[in-house]
């Protein structure tokens, strides 16, 4: 009798050690499933994207910047696809500021760079005003996304975008508005109600569908009349339309 109640005895003892151990990892697995839940559901809170954030990482996309042999970023440009040939879209006078003294001109997107000759010159304006110029490069570089437009000149009020790179890797998009026109002799230009930076020069403006309508080709210069100096205005650029630009509509 004693060996079987001793006995019975042990078995009793290990009863609540495996309901114990049972217990705890049901426990456990119910916390970590939770936390599971808990971190996907965060997830899609924090990082859902937005029509907007679409609109921004392509616009980001279009844009390309220009480095100097030295290393220096300077200007900005769009890129386009045309019969399975590559383009870049820029100021004028950035690509002369760019292509001074040397043989090719570093093009670049991020951190991929390509060399074009500085004699691929497609078209360019023969009116300053207009300022652009269309070179030939050699591939599409790396995460770009060609243009889209059409041949609709846009009117005062609609919103704008700016994407150009402030003399580094980042492409910056800033968002204004076409605030008007300035008449040239033969054509009119954007006036962008627009925040814009060292490095705007050549940058593409896009409307709020991601479409190119211009290239930035100027800053508003104000003049002070109690110091007699001229004094830029980073709020209002000047865009040659890309209705100019008949290099797309050819």
């Amino acid at each position: 009798m004693n060996v079987r109640f001793t006995s019975s005895r042990k078995n009793l003892n290990l009863i609540p050690k495996y309901y114990v151990r049972t217990r705890t990892l049901l426990l456990l697995f119910l916390l970590s499933l939770t936390i599971g839940i808990g971190c996907c559901w965060h997830t899609q809170q924090t990082y859902s994207v937005t029509p907007q954030v679409r609109l921004v990482s392509y616009i980001q996309a279009s844009s390309i910047y220009f480095r100097s042999p030295s290393g220096a970023k300077i200007g900005s440009g769009v890129y386009t696809i045309k019969k399975d040939k590559h383009y870049v879209i820029t100021a004028n006078h950035v690509w002369e500021a760019v292509s001074k003294d040397v043989e090719c001109v570093s093009v670049c997107h991020s951190i991929d760079c390509t060399c074009t000759s500085v004699d691929n010159i497609i078209e360019a304006s023969s009116n300053d005003s207009k300022d652009y110029v269309v070179v030939e490069i050699s591939r599409q570089l790396f995460g770009t996304e060609p243009i889209r437009y059409n041949n609709d000149l846009r009117l005062p009020g609609e919103e704008a975008y700016l994407s150009a790179s402030p003399g580094g890797r980042l492409m910056l998009v800033t968002k204004g508005m076409l605030s008007g026109f300035d008449h040239e002799e033969t054509f009119l230009q954007y006036v962008v109600n627009i925040y814009g930076f060292y490095g705007s020069s050549g940058g593409g403006i896009f409307d709020g569908n991601g479409k190119f309508i211009g290239i930035v080709t100027n800053i508003d210069l104000n003049i002070d009349p109690i110091n007699a100096t001229i004094v830029p205005n980073p709020q209002i650029l000047y865009a040659t339309p890309s209705t100019e630009i008949d290099f797309l509509f050819e």
